[in-house]
């Protein structure tokens, strides 16, 4: 499928705000199994609006409307520290937690915090609505305040959608 859609790709430019795609005629109207009279020359021209954020090490081009994309290792993290505090106010300790789930103390430390983010963060990591740029990896090297009015303006809570 890529390969075909690569062949009626005739140029791309990416840059100020736009992503500019130039089809070429003769392989897309084959493809579409077209008279070459049928495709209007305004038809191989496509621009988009983009937004390119900064996602950990990456970039995430963002081009049209988005839809609610949660983010599974986010979404496994947080469920792991509702879970691992849920079992610690039991009386297990970090030790017995990480034996427990086959992983290092250290790991259970640097997600346990994210049991305690404020709630407005947490559900909007639920809903999937959180900037691309909020990434497991940015929450666990981060360090959060527990006012939950400071982790959000930390976080840039104002780019945060509501969920």
């Amino acid at each position: 499928m890529i390969k075909t859609i690569a062949l009626v790709i005739q140029s791309g430019t990416l840059g100020n705000g736009q992503l500019c795609i130039t089809l070429s005629a003769e392989p897309l109207v084959g493809m579409l199994k077209l008279k070459p009279g049928d495709l209007h020359p305004t038809l191989l021209d496509i621009s988009v609006p983009i937004i390119i954020r900064r996602r950990g090490a990456e970039m995430k081009i963002i081009a049209g409307e988005q839809h609610p994309t949660p983010d599974k290792t986010l979404l496994q993290a947080l469920r792991n520290a509702h879970a691992w505090i849920g079992e610690m106010k039991s009386g297990t300790s970090i030790r017995e937690v990480a034996t427990k789930a086959s992983i290092s103390e250290s790991y259970v430390t640097r997600i346990l915090p994210l049991a305690f983010l404020s709630p407005r963060i947490q559900n909007v990591i639920l809903s999937g609505t959180q900037p691309v740029e909020l990434t497991l990896e940015t929450l666990v090297c981060t360090t959060l305040p527990l006012d939950w009015s400071a982790q959000e303006r930390l976080l840039g809570w104002p780019e945060f959608p509501s969920p």
